[in-house]
């Protein structure tokens, strides 16, 4: 590791960068460092890795998704079409591909409860988004994306006839049962 005199002035000089060219400079210099540490190191080994998921297609279908998870309406909407469109042969099924999600550009999580929900489904990693990402950009990565034919739009009647996929466990059932009359909202059902 670094020792700690090595820390010390690196410290010390980040604090006359401070001084002398203002925190925001200083900030954003660092954003740069990991902006380039992503893109120069962690994209070229993500790229060749796409390039062996793409050769082992045949044996191995690994798919990515992308749950879109700082918007209410993809994170409930797109997943479920997705879903349903496996169910209906429309997309390859789940048992033949092998789906990784991840929660999208942010790491902001809009609804938690839903996206525990979702976790209990489907994997989602949200560091695939950078294979996402390199699928998404090249055409040789199209089939390896799980994207709903038209979004979250229901053109085919899917959600009347597929299964429901989300359900809340009974922990959860007993725990909102709790709160509805911790609040005083106690009407019979």
């Amino acid at each position: 590791m670094f020792s700690s005199r090595f820390l010390n002035q690196y410290k010390r000089y980040i604090q006359n960068k401070i001084k002398k060219k203002g925190f925001i400079y200083v900030f954003s210099r660092i954003i740069k460092k990991i902006k380039f540490f992503e893109v120069f190191i962690i994209y070229p080994i993500v790229f060749f890795l796409c390039l062996i998921i793409r050769v082992i297609k045949p044996i191995f279908f690994i798919r990515f998704g992308c749950l879109y998870a700082e918007k209410f309406g993809p994170l409930a909407a797109r997943s479920e079409m997705n879903l349903c469109e496996q169910d209906n042969g429309i997309q390859p099924e789940r048992n033949k591909t092998f789906n990784i999600y991840n929660t999208g550009s942010t790491s902001f999580i809009c609804n938690e409860q839903l996206y525990i929900m979702w976790k209990r489904i489907l994997r989602i990693y949200p560091r695939s988004r950078y294979f996402w990402n390199v699928m998404n950009s090249f055409s040789f990565g199209k089939n390896h994306i799980i994207e709903p034919k038209k979004g979250s739009r229901d053109i085919y009647n899917l959600l009347e006839r597929s299964p429901i996929h989300l359900s809340f466990s009974k922990e959860e059932e007993v725990a909102a049962k709790k709160t509805i009359i911790k609040n005083g909202n106690q009407r019979k059902r």
